[in-house]
C-alpha cells in the first residue's frame, strides 16, 4: 500500500498549480471555488506526506538498507 499512497499524494500535489492556473483565468465566483478545491488537494497532500512518511518509518526502518562502504 505504501506506493500507491505516494504515488497518490504525488499527483494530488502536482494537479493542484493546474487548478491554480484554472482559478485565475475564471470569472471571480467560479475562480473562488476553483481556488477553493486547489486548497483542499494542497491540505489532502500534505496529510498524506506526513502519512506515508509516518508509515516509512516502519518500512524503511535501520537495518533494512545495506551499509555503504566508502574507500
Amino acid at each position: 500500500m505504501y506506493p500507491s499512497m505516494i504515488h497518490f499524494v504525488m499527483l494530488l500535489l502536482l494537479t493542484s498549480p493546474l487548478f491554480i492556473v484554472v482559478g485565475a483565468i475564471l470569472t471571480p465566483l467560479k475562480g473562488r471555488a476553483t481556488l477553493a478545491a486547489v486548497l483542499m488537494l494542497f491540505l489532502l497532500g500534505t496529510a498524506g506526506v506526513l502519512l506515508a512518511m509516518d508509515r516509512s518509518h516502519g518500512i524503511l526502518g535501520p537495518g533494512c538498507l545495506p551499509a555503504v562502504q566508502t574507500t
